[in-house]
């Protein structure tokens, strides 16, 4: 009688580890391969609203001083989305400004984040700053505010 209890757990316990061997070699396969989807390129983000103001920085040389005082006219805000192409972008500026967009002096426009206020300015003067500038709003989990500063337009162009 022994023999057969231990005969019968030996079964068991050679039941129980091929069936665990089954188990790890058996392929899951989840839902969308069941259906034939294809889930190898991530699904596309939601369009990120971005909220820009332009400060048209002035700079008026002070008599008797190395340094001239400088100020700031504001205007915007202006809004635009992640996927949105650099020369749209540029027209969205001239328009904000008002002004023509062969008069902005794109070398000199820059570009920085709304907070922290001590952010440092970033080139936004061709394709390669503006990808900079939506590539920095899209890491950020929130607050897509952005201010762009340019030097005034030229005023021979200004509408």
């Amino acid at each position: 009688m022994p023999e057969k209890i231990a005969e019968k757990k030996r079964k068991t316990a050679e039941t129980s580890a091929l069936h665990k061997k089954k188990l790890k070699t058996v392929p899951v396969e989840s839902d969308a391969q069941l259906s034939g989807e294809d889930n190898s390129s991530p699904e596309p983000s939601p369009a990120i609203k971005i909220t820009a103001y332009i400060d048209v920085v002035i700079t008026q040389p002070a008599q008797g001083c190395k340094q001239g005082s400088s100020g700031a006219i504001s205007r915007g805000p202006f809004f635009f989305f992640d996927h949105t192409d650099f020369p749209s972008f540029q027209a969205m500026v001239a328009k904000t400004l008002p002004c023509l967009l062969s008069s902005l002096s794109w070398t000199k426009i820059m570009w920085k984040f709304d907070t922290p206020a001590n952010s440092h300015p970033k080139n936004l003067s061709d394709d390669v700053g503006y990808e900079v500038l939506i590539s920095g709003v899209v890491e950020r989990k929130k607050n897509y505010v952005v201010q762009i500063l340019t030097p005034p337009p030229s005023k021979s162009e200004t509408i």
